[in-house]
């Protein structure tokens, strides 16, 4: 709202209300221990991501709620999908819930593997990929996914550009791009020793 800004850190939110020019702890989140990820979305103003599970707030900040009572409590990050669906990942897991009332559900489970933050292209197709490479695909909102291997170890990361085009972030090779949904990658930037 306005000039509101909130910062997340290993303890818990701070927020300033003149646009970062003054900060003040919020005393309801201090317990939090580490915020990883902040995200706005249609259902809440802000939901908050950290080391205790995922919190939302409707007032600013003011007060909040516990989002998802995790038994693994971690959620590393927030993406909220252009049809507003909420989706938490935990590290090898992707829940998904539909509305502010619902208990979610497992989208996805890795296993061993651990899972990237996923992303959304602008026909909604989501993607999302694990650490060792393979690439998941849905087009329902999460309902269902598909999922292929890219060839790539160790990778850190995956984002869509307006135009459609896929971004694959690995350790070992650099910048890929991607301009039919992930299936064939090319070299975009190799002189990077990892990408994170």
């Amino acid at each position: 709202r306005g000039d509101t800004v909130f910062a997340a850190t290993d303890s818990g939110l701070f927020r300033s209300v003149d646009a970062a020019r003054s900060w003040f702890a919020l005393p309801s989140t201090q317990s939090w221990g580490a915020v990883f990820d902040l995200k706005r979305s249609g259902q809440f103003e802000i939901l908050a991501a950290g080391t205790e599970g995922a919190f939302a707030s409707d007032d600013a900040g003011g007060s909040w709620r516990i989002f998802s009572p995790l038994p693994q409590a971690y959620v590393y990050e927030l993406f909220v999908t252009k049809a507003g669906s909420i989706f938490l990942l935990t590290g090898k897991s992707l829940l998904r819930f539909i509305d502010k009332s619902s208990t979610g559900s497992v989208s996805l489970n890795g296993g061993v593997n651990a899972f990237r933050a996923p992303c959304q292209d602008q026909s909604g197709n989501l993607y999302t990929v694990t650490v060792y490479g393979l690439l998941y695909c849905s087009s329902d909102d999460g309902l269902t996914w598909t999922s292929w291997n890219t060839g790539f170890n160790y990778t850190t990361g995956i984002a869509a550009s307006l135009d459609g085009q896929l971004f694959l972030g690995t350790e070992h090779n650099g910048v890929l791009s991607s301009r039919d949904g992930g299936h064939s990658w090319s070299p975009l930037a190799r002189q990077f020793p990892g990408v994170y």
